[in-house]
């Protein structure tokens, strides 16, 4: 007696999940899943933040590929690979996250006596904090301010002359960048 012939097929399963992952703004940001399964085709869904609906994406790979933007941080992504034969299996959903990017440095200022300086930066990222550091003219290392705004004020005198000036740009995720030093001058 003899039985019937079967095929055992593997069935589609991710083996390794995609990750919420932060990027720069202009940053490409690449999120990653591998499945195994016979035949395997993927199709990734989107819902930006704020949205209310998961929309089909473009990208039909293994590999999610988008560039930094506003319009991306937030985004919600999730991939669905099928198999040739048409079993499916859905990734978990990850968030894309705009790590805190500094996009205009501030710049060395020359000013008078008495005038009131302002040093910006501008900077993108969710939830903001920003914490200004000096080191004045002949001292060895920098020290916090009190300043904690994206502009760094001070009226130009004799102590400011010289000043080194630097911010760190932190946002709700922990993801920290320094900006450029600059200098303050006394014209």
């Amino acid at each position: 007696v003899q039985s019937k012939t079967i095929v055992i097929r593997q069935a589609v399963s991710i083996v390794t999940e995609p990750k919420t992952t932060y990027a720069k703004f202009g940053e490409t940001l690449n999120v990653e899943i591998e499945a195994s399964g016979d035949g395997l085709t993927y199709q990734w869904y989107i819902k930006n933040a704020g949205g209310d609906k998961y929309t089909k994406s473009t990208i039909k790979t293994d590999t999610y590929t988008v560039t930094m933007s506003d319009k991306v941080n937030g985004r919600r992504i999730r991939c669905i690979v099928t198999d040739k034969y048409g079993n499916k299996v859905e990734t978990k959903t990850v968030v894309l996250r705009m790590a805190a990017t500094i996009v205009t440095q501030p710049k060395d200022v020359t000013a008078p006596k008495g005038e009131t300086v302002k040093v910006t930066l501008k900077a993108v990222g969710t939830d903001l904090t920003y914490q200004w550091y000096i080191k004045n003219a002949g001292k060895d290392k920098f020290v916090k301010s009190s300043v904690t705004s994206a502009t760094y004020t001070v009226k130009m005198a004799k102590k400011a002359d010289g000043r080194e000036i630097y911010c760190v740009v932190k946002d709700k995720y922990g993801k920290s960048v320094k900006s450029d030093i600059v200098t303050l001058s006394m014209s």
